[in-house]
C-alpha cells in the first residue's frame, strides 16, 4: 500500500515540470495531487481495519476502519465534485515527441505500475468479501507484470532530459538514442560474460540501468557546456542516477540469489556452499507481546568464523500469529540473511534453517538513499526559486 503513493507521486512531480515550463497538463495535475492523497488514505485505511492481517497492519481495529473508509469518501467525493466545477485555463498542447511528451508517456506507465499493485491488493480481498476460494498473489505476479511496465519507463527516462520540451526532431531523438547505445554493448558483455545460462535477463536487466546511467551522465555534460549546472540539474541527475543504481541491483539480487535449507544438528557443521553454519545452543526469549525461541549460529566462511548470528521465530498469543524475525549480516558485495523454520525437527536440538545469499543488495539501498539526494536538491531549487520570486 505504501507503494501506491509514491508511484503517483512520482508521476504527480514530473507533470508539474510539464506545467511550470510549458503551462500544459493543468487538469492532469490536479487529478494526480487528489489521486495521490486518497491513495495515502487507503493505505491508512487499510492498515488501519484489519482488512489484511499482517504483523504490519499494527492496529486492528474495524470500528476505526469506518470513520476512516468515511473520510476517504468524504474527502475523494469533495475534491473530485470540486474538480469537475473547476474552470481549468486552456493549455498548451503536448506533443508526443519531447521532453512534456515522454513525461506524459512516463505518467501512463506509472499510473499502469500503481493499477497492477492495487489490483494484487484488493482482488484477495474482493474474493474474500463474497465468500470465493481465496488467492495468494506472490513474487510471480509482480514479476510478470510490474517489470515489463518499468523496462519502457526507463528508456524513457534516459532520453526524456536530452531533448526539447516542445516538439523534437526525430533526427535529434535518434541522436540521442545512438549515442547511449555503446552501454548496451557492455551490459551484452557483462551479460554474456557472467551470467550466460540468464544472459537474456542480465541483459535486460544490465541494459536498461547502464542506458539510464549513460543518459543521466549525458545531460549532465550537456548541461556543464551549457553553464547551467544548477541545483535542480543536480538532483535530476542524482534522482535518475539512483533509479538506474536500484535497476541494477535488483538485477545481480534476483540473478545471483541463492537459498539453502536444511535441518542443522547442534554441534554438527553444516556446508551451505561456500557458508559453514554451526548451531550453538537454541533459547527461550519472552517479549512484551510475545514469545520467541532463538537459535545462536556461527557462521564461517572458506573455514575462516565469520560472525554469529541468532535468528528468531515469534508467536503472538493475542493476535494468534507467528512472524520469522530473520539474522541479518552485511558483507561489502553481499548480505547474508538466516530464517528458523516453523518447527523444531525430531528431537529439541535439530532446527530448521534457511540461509539466503544476496548480492547487489547494497546497490538497492545506494538507489534510494541518491534518489533521495536528488530530490532534495530539486526541492532546495524550488525553495530558492520561490524565495527570489517573492523577493521581487
Amino acid at each position: 500500500m505504501s507503494l501506491l503513493p509514491w508511484l503517483s507521486g512520482t508521476a504527480l512531480l514530473h507533470s508539474n515540470l510539464v506545467l511550470m515550463r510549458r503551462g500544459a497538463l493543468m487538469r492532469w495535475v490536479v487529478l494526480l495531487a487528489i489521486l495521490t492523497f486518497v491513495l495515502s488514505l487507503m493505505g491508512t485505511f487499510i492498515v488501519r481495519s484489519g482488512l489484511i492481517t499482517s504483523v504490519h497492519a499494527f492496529a486492528s481495529d474495524p470500528a476505526r476502519g469506518m470513520y476512516i473508509l468515511a473520510y476517504i469518501v468524504l474527502i475523494a467525493g469533495s475534491a473530485l465534485a470540486l474538480f469537475a466545477r473547476s474552470d481549468f485555463t486552456a493549455s498548451t498542447p503536448v506533443q508526443l515527441v519531447s521532453r512534456s511528451g515522454f513525461i506524459l508517456l512516463n505518467n501512463m506507465l506509472l499510473l499502469a505500475a500503481t493499477g497492477t499493485v492495487l489490483l494484487a491488493i484488493l482482488y484477495p480481498l474482493a474474493l474474500q468479501l463474497f465468500g470465493l476460494p481465496s488467492v495468494a498473489v506472490g513474487p510471480h505476479y509482480f514479476n510478470s507484470t510490474v517489470l515489463p511496465i518499468a523496462a519502457p519507463l526507463l528508456l524513457l527516462a534516459a532520453l526524456a532530459p536530452l531533448i526539447g520540451w516542445d516538439r523534437t526532431r526525430r533526427s535529434q531523438l535518434l541522436t540521442h538514442a545512438r549515442a547511449l547505445v555503446p552501454s548496451l554493448f557492455l551490459a551484452a558483455l557483462l551479460a554474456l560474460g557472467f551470467f550466460a545460462p540468464q544472459a537474456l535477463l542480465a541483459f535486460a536487466g544490465l541494459g536498461l540501468g547502464f542506458w539510464l546511467i549513460a543518459g543521466s551522465v549525458r545531460y549532465l555534460h550537456r548541461q556543464r557546456r551549457a553553464g547551467n549546472l544548477t541545483l535542480h540539474v543536480w538532483g535530476s541527475f542524482l534522482a535518475h542516477g539512483g533509479v538506474a543504481a536500484l535497476a541494477l541491483g535488483i538485477t545481480l539480487t534476483g540473478l545471483l540469489k541463492e537459498t539453502y535449507e536444511a535441518p542443522v544438528v547442534a554441534g554438527a557443521p553444516l556446508q551451505f556452499g561456500k557458508y559453514t553454519l554451526t548451531l550453538d545452543h537454541t533459547e527461550q526469549h519472552d517479549g512484551p507481546n510475545y514469545t520467541a525461541r532463538r537459535a545462536r549460529f556461527l557462521i564461517a566462511q572458506d573455514g575462516h568464523p565469520l560472525t554469529h548470528l541468532m535468528p528468531e521465530l515469534r508467536d503472538y498469543p493475542v493476535r494468534g500469529m507467528q512472524t520469522s524475525e530473520a539474522a541479518l549480516y552485511s558483507l561489502p558485495w553481499r548480505d547474508l540473511y538466516l530464517v528458523l523454520g516453523d518447527a523444531e525437527i525430531g528431537d529439541s536440538r535439530t532446527l530448521g534453517v534457511r540461509l539466503y545469499v544476496v548480492p547487489g543488495q547494497q546497490l538497492i539501498w545506494l538507489g534510494f538513499v541518491v534518489s533521495a539526494m536528488g530530490g532534495l536538491l530539486a526541492l532546495m531549487a524550488s525553495v530558492r526559486r520561490l524565495i527570489r520570486e517573492e523577493h521581487v
